[in-house]
């Protein structure tokens, strides 16, 4: 069992929960990005199919003559001040089994089928109060009877959408815009508000658990993408990641953003790390809910933040453990049989295809 450290920062706050914590996460497309463009003989001309259309939008391939995501730089990603309280929290202390050396995680889409990336190695965290009491206990009153949480570790969705939540908090005026503040604050984006809205206008579900056991999410497009949960109710609970080191106490109004490739789950600050089926057993103390969405980004942004996609053999050079195929002990979030995934990095190997989207109802390309 791995010693992991503790983000002392953070008062616990109410709890629980089988799918995987973040599996739907990624379930609908995001918000369309800010584009420029490109004019072309033969638009669209490579394309092979739909998915590598959206792949090589949001990656910001030119190859295609689509639409480019823009940069940084352009105006329209321009900072906003904020004072939002914003703990960035390393989750780069990795714990790798032998024989491997380092993490990485290849694609099951076929514009990224000879490369990989490194995790993201940050977790942001930020403190929000736009929500009051009143205004989650009414979000939590019309998820909680449309989801079916009652096993440790059970994961449900069910759509959520803005006129409806205005209606459920009247007091905020915006809540897609306080969502999209909160996550410009991180910079994941480049800092700018207005594309974080787009992100968060296009799709936003409910997402309730009863813990979570350890696990990743690596299908479809999840690999280009992280992931943001915004706490309604959660008492109580750690969001945990065994091979980063990292176990950080949720209250309600904490937006995470994290790397969902890595394992995490929701574990009971008393267990030290563990995913225990008891400490979640019955009643509503036991259930979390969320606000949740994800955060698809092109190749430049991941190069940016650290993770560029590089070729295989770089990453097996490096001796990685590819985190596409790994499995992961429930509990103790122990990775399983890691010699039998020497392989996972080899240019003979390739993940496209493999992925049953009927088994993953809620990934919609």
């Amino acid at each position: 069992m791995c010693h992991l450290s503790i983000d002392p920062a953070h008062v616990p706050g109410k709890a629980a929960g089988g799918r995987s914590f973040a599996d739907g996460i990624g379930a609908r497309r995001g918000p369309c990005a800010a584009v420029r463009r490109e004019p072309t003989a033969r638009p669209y001309a490579a394309a092979r199919s739909y998915s590598d259309l959206r792949c090589a939008l949001w990656s910001g391939s030119q190859g295609f003559g689509i639409p480019r995501i823009l940069g940084r730089n352009d105006g329209d990603n321009a900072p906003m001040p904020t004072s939002l309280p914003h703990r960035v929290i390393p989750a780069d202390a990795y714990r790798v089994p032998r024989p491997f050396r380092a993490f990485a995680v290849r694609s099951e889409e076929r514009c990224h089928e000879m490369v990989a990336r490194a995790p993201y190695a940050r977790i942001h965290l930020v403190r929000t109060d736009f929500l009051d009491a009143a205004a989650r206990l009414r979000i939590a009153s019309d998820a909680y009877p449309r989801v079916n949480v009652d096993a440790f570790s059970d994961v449900d969705y069910a759509d959520a959408d803005f006129p409806a939540l205005a209606i459920l908090a009247p007091n905020v005026a915006d809540l897609a815009g306080e969502i999209a503040q909160a996550l410009s604050v991180t910079r994941v984006l480049g800092g700018g508000v207005r594309a974080c809205r787009r992100r968060v206008a296009a799709r936003i579900e409910y997402l309730a658990t009863r813990g979570a056991g350890f696990h990743n999410d690596v299908r479809g497009h999840w690999t280009r993408c992280l992931f943001w949960n915004l706490a309604i109710d959660a008492a109580d609970v750690e969001f945990v990641m065994p091979h980063a080191g990292v176990r950080v106490a949720l209250q309600p109004g904490d937006l995470i953003v994290f790397d969902q490739t890595m394992a995490h789950g929701l574990c009971r600050p008393s267990d030290e790390g563990q995913a225990m089926a008891a400490s979640f057993e019955g009643g509503d103390g036991g259930r979390q809910l969320f606000l949740t969405g994800e955060i698809p980004l092109s190749d430049e942004r991941w190069a940016a933040l650290g993770s560029p996609w590089l070729p295989v053999e770089e990453h097996e050079r490096r001796g990685a453990l590819d985190l596409a195929i790994a499995e992961f002990d429930e509990r103790g979030g122990a990775i399983k049989r890691p010699h039998a995934l020497r392989d996972g990095l080899r240019r003979s190997v390739s993940h496209v295809g493999e992925f049953d989207e009927s088994a993953f109802p809620r990934v919609r390309r």
